[in-house]
């Protein structure tokens, strides 16, 4: 592509600051848009990114999908993160932003407001365009990857428009400048695609993760809102932050749009016409338990889960354990967790997932070393009696006979038979009862089981419900276990050698 002319290099120079750039394309943002841009276009000395992760929670209408289309023209037509100290060193650098979507589809949403916004044709600019990208040749339209449609920019930057299908899988190997992703509620795997793909892409980049979304229930992301708002500081209303200063959660509401893209008029149709669940969620942007949800009130449910409870706690002499392994050697991940269940309240002290299956060897060798951890604790001035632990196991997947005579040695042990949907009923009806009272304590930092547990509906077989499984099972070992008898020493080399024959 050609230099701009003097005339549009000028509108340029200007542009560098967002506001500015957006006035030039004819955009006027409402409160909602200016709360989270303020955070997302953050840079210290106009090319460092401040903020490394921004989440904007967003009720429908407000016009967030239009907001990041705006993010992503200014930031490549700019390629901000990038040092501006040697312009040739500048121009020649690659620069690589994604935006990505749940479907191909969504992600397209972004790509077509780019579009309108380059020709000066989006119905948010009106007749205000002052600088119109196409016919100043700055953007142009191209395919990436042999497939996705992208946008290529003057100063040789690129942005492809990509689903998160396959968990991202397809962006290993990229190396990005910066990350928004739209619809971000609605990524099954949001946590997983963030933490193994996204986030692998942006390190050596320094660039930003932008997530944009109307809630979706109390998913993964729910999980990454919590997390800055349960442990940040609120700087503004409708703002969080964490601590170090490197993520920002805005909100934005249907009234802040009112007077930019919707009427008054039409906000006060949808107050009187939808029920209070759906105005909660879609015009306050607020998180609800879903529809159906087992685990509930979630209030109390949140409660269960506290900060000033170590993440992991080591076996103590005279303390009683309860385990309990939901286990898979085939596709599923295996869970274990261990409750301490001495005192009338009981709290979490282990938790594992294993995301990938273990062989029949490896998940009886854990298993055994997990039991002789927890059943065997002594106290040096022997004041106190060893530690004792029941260990269960899922014997519904594994079932049979020839699993529980594997697990012969460990001593207490209980096979847990979900049964038919009555037992399973019942038993996941007293882990909730223990969760709601105030009975059993977790500590926050078992995100994983507190979003199955919040996300659970008896009638969706899609959910992810390992976690669940293993707190039912756990809670039903508890209350069977509470005259735990002694516990007998155990060789554990000798039992590993066992299950390697």
């Amino acid at each position: 592509m050609k230099a701009p002319t003097k005339k549009v290099a000028d509108y340029l120079q200007r542009g560098r600051d967002i506001a500015v750039f957006a006035e030039l394309l004819g955009i006027r943002f409402n409160p909602g848009q200016v709360r989270w841009l303020k955070y997302a276009a953050a840079t210290n000395n106009g090319w460092e990114w401040i903020w490394k992760q921004t989440i904007h929670v967003a009720a429908n209408q407000i016009g967030k999908t239009l907001c990041v289309a705006v993010l992503i023209l200014w930031a490549c037509m700019y390629k901000i993160g990038v040092p501006t100290e040697d312009m040739q060193a500048w121009f020649t650098r690659p620069y690589l932003w994604f935006h990505l979507a749940p479907t191909q589809q969504q992600a397209y949403h972004a790509l077509s407001d780019c579009r309108k916004l380059i020709r000066g044709s989006h119905e948010a600019q009106g007749d205000r365009c002052m600088l119109v990208l196409a016919t100043n040749d700055l953007v142009k339209e191209c395919k990436v990857a042999t497939y996705y449609d992208g946008l290529e920019f003057w100063n040789g930057a690129i942005c492809q428009f990509r689903t998160t299908d396959d968990k991202a899988s397809a962006l290993q190997g990229y190396r990005a400048s910066g990350i928004s992703v739209d619809e971000a509620a609605f990524e099954d795997h949001l946590k997983i695609v963030v933490m193994e793909t996204l986030m692998m892409r942006l390190i050596s980049t320094g660039g930003p993760l932008h997530m944009v979304s109307t809630p979706n229930g109390m998913n993964d992301y729910f999980d990454f809102v919590e997390e800055v708002r349960k442990h940040g500081e609120q700087p503004e209303d409708k703002v969080w932050v964490d601590s170090e200063g490197r993520s920002a959660v805005c909100w934005s509401v249907i009234t802040d749009n009112v007077g930019f893209g919707i009427s008054q008029q039409q906000v006060d149709h949808m107050e009187a016409n939808l029920d209070p669940a759906t105005k909660e969620q879609q015009l306050r942007g607020e998180f609800l338990e879903p529809a159906e949800a087992f685990f509930v009130p979630s209030d109390k449910i949140l409660a269960a889960f506290r900060r000033s409870i170590p993440e992991e706690q080591q076996p103590r002499a005279g303390r009683k354990y309860a385990a309990f392994w939901d286990v898979s050697v085939a596709s599923d991940p295996t869970v274990a967790i261990v409750v301490d269940i001495t005192d009338p309240v009981w709290f979490g002290v282990y938790f594992r997932h294993y995301p990938r299956p273990m062989g029949i060897t490896q998940l009886l060798n854990e298993m055994t070393m997990l039991h002789v951890h927890y059943n065997s604790a002594e106290d040096p001035k022997r004041l106190l009696p060893r530690s004792r632990c029941v260990t269960g196991y899922d014997a519904t997947s594994m079932g049979g006979v020839m699993f529980k005579q594997m697990l012969r040695s460990i001593t207490p042990s209980r096979p847990v038979n979900f049964g038919g949907p009555s037992e399973k009923l019942k038993m996941l009806t007293a882990a909730r009862a223990v969760l709601t009272k105030g009975d059993l304590i977790l500590p926050d930092a078992w995100t994983r089981l507190r979003q199955e547990v919040l996300s659970y509906r008896l009638k969706d077989d899609k959910l992810r419900q390992d976690c669940v499984m293993a707190l039912t099972g756990v809670v039903n070992v508890a209350n069977s276990g509470m005259s735990i008898g002694a516990s007998r020493p155990m060789n554990v080399s000798a039992r590993i050698t066992q299950t390697r024959r």
